[in-house]
Order: C-alpha cells, then sequence, then structure tokens
C-alpha cells in the first residue's frame, strides 16, 4: 500500500517538474528587407542658386553700471552671547548674515516695539571654528 502511495506521489511531481518547465515557442523576427536601388536617368546639373546670408552681428559693448546707492549700514557692537566660550582675536572664526525675530532684541538685553516682535531684522553671528556661536551683532 504504501509503495502505491509513493510511486503516486512521484508522478505527481514528476508530472509537475515536466510541465513547470515548459518554455513557449520563440517568435523569431525577421529584419525588413532592404530596398533594391536602381540607377535612374542622369540629370544635367543645375545652375547655383543664390544664397541669402546674414550680415554679421554686431557686437554690442555695454558700459558697466554704477551699483545703485544704499544708504551705509548702521548697527551694533558684537555682543556676546551669553554661556557661550569666549572667544579671542586670534581664533579663526566666520561672519554669517542671519535673519531674526524682533524679539531677539530682548535677549541680549536690547529694547524692541512688542508690537512689531514678529517683524524680521537682519543680525551678523561670530561663529567660532567650532560652529558655536560666540557674539551677534544688530544691523539696520
Amino acid at each position: 500500500m504504501w509503495i502505491g502511495v509513493g510511486i503516486g506521489i512521484a508522478a505527481s511531481l514528476f508530472i509537475a517538474l515536466a510541465w513547470k518547465t515548459e518554455r513557449p515557442p520563440v517568435a523569431v523576427k525577421t529584419p525588413p528587407a532592404l530596398p533594391v536601388l536602381v540607377p535612374g536617368p542622369k540629370i544635367a546639373p543645375q545652375q547655383p542658386v543664390a544664397v541669402a546670408t546674414r550680415a554679421p552681428r554686431r557686437r554690442v559693448i555695454r558700459k558697466p553700471q554704477a551699483p545703485p546707492q544704499t544708504s551705509p549700514e548702521v548697527g551694533t557692537d558684537f555682543i556676546p552671547i551669553p554661556y557661550a566660550p569666549d572667544f579671542r582675536a586670534e581664533d579663526p572664526a566666520a561672519i554669517v548674515r542671519v535673519k531674526l525675530p524682533r524679539y531677539s532684541l530682548q535677549t541680549v538685553g536690547l529694547p524692541f516695539n512688542p508690537e512689531r516682535a514678529n517683524e524680521r531684522i537682519d543680525a551678523d553671528v561670530l561663529m567660532g571654528q567650532d560652529g558655536i556661536a560666540r557674539a551677534i551683532r544688530f544691523v539696520h
């Protein structure tokens, strides 16, 4: 009895594997036929045709314009940021221009108008080589 079951399972597996491994026929594509070129009658050469040409472009030289007159910046001195590491003049640094809300004046003890607290103002931030802000200057 068990031999018959084993033979049945083996036959089922064989049929399943044989069925799965069948591959669909591959269609063979033939390249399109090339046209046959037949020499035609000889044509007499034509007279040259006049071709319209463009006039050469003139080079335009513009005089440099003076930069627009702006009022000089007015700003505070650099104010040390509380709790920031001390900054020495020989330390490498960079100055970064940022826009801050006007209420940030209060954090360094400067007066501001509460009605305009959310307006933006320009500030220069002195950044140390380690990326920590050391001082700030408000510019108008």
